[in-house]
């Protein structure tokens, strides 16, 4: 996690934004393109599509061991409830839960 200092003085820049850009809907960038698209909205300004599952994915693999994460969780006597109630994290948690380390949607 960030420090106070740190997350203090960014929120005390948050106040002085007056407006902000978006790119959503931008008939210019096409943000369902591949991962590592790059679009040049000036002569110094670019948009690099990127994959976060991607990204996150290779966070997690940095700090833990999957092959051995996917032969645990392939033993008879685990199992494991994820209870994901929020929008942001379900995808993810599907993509390394069910995807990656090949645990069932449903057991049975």
């Amino acid at each position: 996690p960030a420090g106070e200092d740190f997350t203090d003085a960014l929120y005390e820049k948050t106040l002085t934004i007056s407006s902000f850009k978006s790119i959503k809907g931008s008939s210019d960038i096409d943000l369902s393109a591949d991962a590592g698209t790059t679009y040049s909205l000036t002569p110094t300004t670019t948009v690099t599509i990127i994959d976060p599952f991607d990204c996150y994915l290779d966070a997690l693999r940095s700090c833990f061991d999957f092959d051995a994460l996917r032969t645990f969780c392939q033993r008879d006597d685990f199992s494991i409830l994820f209870d994901g109630m929020h929008g942001a994290g379900g995808p993810f948690a599907r993509r390394v839960l069910i995807e990656e380390l090949g645990l069932p949607e449903v057991r049975g």
